[in-house]
């Protein structure tokens, strides 16, 4: 089973502040490489550092589970 392995070349990352609701938000998609393969996760945190957490954890559940089923029944 082939997985995936995000970076620059098939992934975009988004995070910004938003005043309104006082919190980072975040936005990752990415392209599993096949035809209308687009994925995206996104999220929001209180603090700048947990949307870090929170984004690199989500890198590393995508890395582990796509293309299992696992990854399709959390996403």
């Amino acid at each position: 089973m082939t997985r995936v392995k995000l970076d620059e070349h098939n992934s975009n990352l988004s995070v910004w502040w938003s005043p309104s609701t006082e919190e980072w938000h975040w936005c990752l998609v990415w392209d599993d490489g096949c035809p209308y393969g687009n994925h995206m996760h996104s999220g929001m945190a209180p603090t700048k550092e947990q949307a870090k957490v929170d984004i690199q954890s989500t890198i590393s559940w995508i890395e582990t589970t796509f293309p299992d089923d696992e990854y399709f029944r959390g996403a």
